[in-house]
């Protein structure tokens, strides 16, 4: 039976080093960049079928990026929507 195409949304976060640290910024800059080897839009859709497991994948949004708070620590951060369509 044919069920349709199922849609998908995740959430992404990406720390990467405390917030008080001058290269978390350089590093999370790179993750944010719409190019690049470290970019995670790049790394994401490089292959849109997700090695044949879905027609489509998509980051469609950047969000909250700044601070996260984790076991009393204050680490940079940033949020990837990423949707599936499968």
């Amino acid at each position: 039976m044919n069920q349709g195409l199922t849609l998908f949304n995740f959430t992404v976060i990406v720390i990467v080093g405390r917030a008080a640290e001058k290269r978390a910024q350089r590093k999370l800059d790179a993750y944010c960049s719409q190019d690049g080897a470290s970019s995670i839009k790049l790394a994401v859709e490089s292959d849109k079928s997700l090695g044949g497991n879905a027609y489509d994948v998509r980051v469609v949004g950047m969000n909250n990026i700044g601070s996260l708070q984790l076991n009393d620590q204050e680490y940079l951060a940033a949020e990837f929507s990423v949707t599936v369509y499968a």
